[in-house]
């Protein structure tokens, strides 16, 4: 996936469905009962059958994974051995579709009606993209919580025709109706505030209504003719509008040509079952830098290489020796 696509914004996930929670419990029996509560209560308000994930063979209990971790080779054995518990369970089969989408819009201030998420109002653009994926985090911030969404989507831009600027706007790759000439979608009046932030890499970002947020990280194409939306050329983190108090609003990206706007991932992991049987069977593993990365350049040369810790969940019939 990475290698066709590149690295996404924000982390991806393999087709069905995963959970996985850290509980400050002081003991497994707590916190196996506050993972049974929790598989019941996000299976129910994502319309998914996450109670399956109570099962002790489809659940496990990470020690290193999903755990602060600042690159070196040492072990926080006295954070392992807190009452930090971790638990995670997977379901491959568990498909992501539209009764999945609807609970998970309502957990915004306007759902799909407006704002950023009314990108995603035409269902049948969603759903037929080459990939999807929706991810909802909660944390405890003090006596609040703190709920962080995302949705992935790959859509192949080769099936759109361009916008006379010469790019592709973001409504038209999600078949959403722009009504009539308007820019695109309305700001949420509900929502504190709503930013756009789009990145690109070997192209140009325009934005159509909004206002930018000026950063050091982009300037401004004096080329552009004034009757063309405002173009801003990324240099390292992006470009981003406050939308917050337009009327309508819609992002525009016209990417570089090849391969120029696919952002390699530090490594590459390929995982392939060899053989067949417990005598001849195995599963191997491989971590690769992509071609030509100054990381797997500067490892050649003598320089430190990467660290990485792997985490693979294998199913309870299946003996390691």
């Amino acid at each position: 996936m990475y290698r066709r696509w590149g690295r996404p914004p924000v982390g991806a996930k393999p087709i069905g469905a995963e959970l996985w929670a850290a509980f400050a419990a002081e003991s497994d029996e707590v916190a196996d009962e506050g993972w049974a509560n929790l598989t019941a209560m996000f299976g129910g308000q994502f319309c998914a059958s996450l109670s399956a994930l109570r099962d002790e063979q489809v659940v496990v209990e990470p020690a290193l994974v999903f755990r602060p971790w600042d690159g070196s080779a040492r072990v926080d054995r006295d954070g392992i051995s807190s009452d930090n518990r971790r638990r995670h369970g997977s379901l491959p089969a568990e498909a992501v579709c539209v009764e999945n989408l609807t609970p998970w819009l309502k957990l915004l201030p306007c759902r799909d009606r407006a704002g950023i998420a009314a990108l995603l109002g035409s269902r049948s653009s969603v759903f037929g993209a080459e990939y999807v994926s929706f991810t909802a985090r909660v944390r405890v911030r003090g006596d609040a919580l703190e709920l962080t969404q995302s949705a992935t989507l790959v859509v192949d831009a080769n099936k759109i025709a361009r916008e006379p600027e010469g790019g592709h706007r973001l409504t038209s790759l999600l078949g959403v109706d722009r009504g009539g000439g308007a820019n695109g979608i309305r700001a949420c009046a509900a929502a504190t505030s709503t930013v756009v932030h789009a990145q690109t890499k070997g192209g140009t970002a325009f934005a159509f209504g909004g206002r930018r947020v000026d950063t050091d990280t982009a300037v401004a194409d004096e080329t552009q003719p004034p009757s063309r939306p405002a173009a801003r050329h990324r240099r390292a983190g992006g470009l981003s509008w406050d939308v917050s108090a337009s009327e309508d609003f819609d992002v525009a990206v016209r990417p570089g040509g090849g391969d120029e706007g696919i952002v390699a991932p530090e490594l590459y992991a390929e995982r392939v079952v060899t053989g067949s049987g417990y005598h001849r069977g195995g599963i191997s593993i491989e971590l690769r830098r992509p071609e030509g990365s100054k990381s797997g350049e500067g490892s050649k040369s003598g320089a430190s290489g990467t660290r990485a810790r792997l985490f693979q969940t294998l199913p309870w019939y299946v003996r390691v020796f």
